[in-house]
């Protein structure tokens, strides 16, 4: 990924961790530079370490932490870029849950 594993204590790369779903509503509780989450191409990527790195400057991702970014990603990035963030890549972003139903 965008910083490497080793820079991740060393984890294998085989090594998958479980996909998460995660809905709108746990999106936006990752909103600021300790803590952001950002959905792209419906993916949600944890991109608080990646942001002090992004040659633009951090404030143009932070300014997107909790969203769903794909069209603001999309014109200036290539869809592509993505595969170097599979170290960030959280989980699949499945939009607003509108029946929380409890078993």
């Amino acid at each position: 990924g965008a910083l490497g594993n080793l820079a991740r204590g060393g984890e294998e790369s085989g090594r998958r961790r479980k996909v998460m779903n995660i809905s709108k509503e746990d999106l936006a509780k990752h909103t600021n530079k300790d803590s952001c989450w950002v959905a792209i191409h419906g993916n949600v990527y944890d991109l608080t370490e990646f942001a002090v790195e992004h040659p633009p400057g951090a404030e143009s991702i932070w300014e997107l932490c909790g969203t769903e970014a794909t069209e603001v990603f999309k014109a200036v990035h290539s869809e592509g870029m993505l595969d170097d963030f599979a170290d960030e890549k959280l989980g699949i972003y499945v939009g607003s849950i509108l029946l929380n139903v409890e078993k």
